[in-house]
């Protein structure tokens, strides 16, 4: 049960407000002979599919628990009968997890392919591409070499510096930029503590539904290498965060990781593969082109439950233009503008609500909210939330 649950882990990162279709690693994938939509996620230990997708290939799936749920609750899981997936020219028999996302997250593929099951490939990744190769290059020249740790299946390697050794984890499922591990960022924090922040709000199967801060950060350095104008935050949820089972796991069964990588970081660097040497190599791109979205009104509003509730709270951070508009923690978002927020469980024209947070500088928004059963209306101007902080 113990490797069951660390599935979850690292398995699939959702924001509340989902990400667009470019934020993947596509993989071009048949199962049994028919082509389904896969996405290249390093992050995760085991590769998932979802139950609509078993359904419509017909393959038969049965739950490991009488339930169908995972012991926190979080998400039904399954595993299907024996297929043929074919990945580039290669084969494998095998059994796939299934995983459920709940019906109001849009889900842009069929399911996720781990680095286990592309362990003997040699791949290159440029930002959201994926190349398979049969040799590595003969000149690399300008690539660093860094040996890859073998932890549950997940894309782990040591990096050093002449500061500094650090083991960091390649999540190309997450679309997010450098997350450091609660140890460090908790430092971090403390020297930037005067640093602007924003509010983002994340859902995985294992993690459940999590708001943290995110930074805007120019310059972010870890055992030498060296990311420009990313998002960092927590890889952790706070202090004051239950955990479920799978996030206690994966803090006991990684004790010593540093940092994540996420999808959008990866913008910045390119990476060879080399599954059957356990080798991993990395070089800065020059002229990165990869634009950083992220949530300019420094406030989210999700729901307590997942399930069960439907009042969108807000989670504020202090001095972001919707602090300065006078919205507070525990408010609830009624409009956006016109919109009516309330029915995000059952109107496609609702989420992602990202979309209208991301929008650029100097948009002027009109939201109605209610606190203490009386409604209010506010006009915000989403405003730049650059942060200056760097790392050496």
């Amino acid at each position: 049960m113990r490797k069951y649950l660390f599935l979850l882990s690292f398995l699939i990162f959702l924001p509340l407000c989902a990400k667009p279709a470019e934020d993947r690693i596509w993989l071009e994938a048949k199962i049994n002979g028919t082509p389904v939509k896969f996405a290249f996620d390093t992050g995760s230990s085991s590769t998932v599919l979802f139950p609509k997708t078993a359904e419509r290939l017909g393959l038969k799936v049965t739950y490991a628990l009488p339930d169908a749920k995972h012991p926190s609750g979080l998400s039904p899981m399954g595993m299907t009968e024996p297929f043929t997936l074919t990945t580039g020219t290669k084969s494998h028999e095998i059994r796939m997890r299934v995983v459920d996302i709940p019906p109001y997250m849009p889900m842009d593929c069929d399911g996720f392919v781990a680095l286990g099951d592309m362990r003997q490939s040699i791949f290159v990744i440029n930002g959201s591409r994926l190349s398979l190769v049969e040799t590595l290059p003969i000149d690399l020249k300008g690539w660093s070499k860094w040996k890859m740790i073998n932890f549950q299946g997940v894309l782990r390697f040591e990096c050093t510096h002449e500061k500094e050794a650090a083991q960091i984890v390649i999540d190309t499922g997450n679309p997010s930029g450098v997350e450091f591990n609660q140890k460090r960022w908790e430092r971090w924090r403390r020297e930037h503590a005067q640093q602007e922040a924003t509010m983002e709000a994340v859902y995985t199967p294992g993690y459940g539904l999590q708001v943290r801060e995110m930074f805007r950060a120019k310059s972010i350095s870890v055992a030498g290498l060296t990311f420009k104008d990313v998002p960092l935050s927590p890889a952790m949820p706070g202090k004051d965060v239950p955990l479920s089972p799978a996030v206690i796991l994966l803090e006991k069964g990684i004790p010593d990781y540093d940092a994540v990588i996420g999808l959008f970081a990866l913008t910045k660097l390119s990476l060879i593969i080399d599954g059957k040497n356990s080798v991993l190599y990395t070089r800065p791109v020059d002229h990165p082109t990869a634009e950083f979205s992220y949530n300019r009104l420094g406030a989210v509003f999700v729901p307590e439950d997942m399930e069960k509730a439907n009042d969108l709270i807000a989670h504020v951070s202090q001095g972001s233009p919707a602090h300065r508009a006078g919205i507070r923690d525990g408010d609830v978002l009624l409009k956006i503008d016109d919109l009516d927020a309330t029915h995000w469980r059952t109107d496609p024209k609702v989420l992602p609500l990202s979309r209208f947070w991301e929008k650029p500088a100097g948009t002027k928004l009109r939201l109605v909210l209610k606190r203490d059963g009386k409604e209010y209306e506010v006009t915000v101007t989403l405003r730049d939330l650059t942060s200056s902080a760097s790392t050496p």
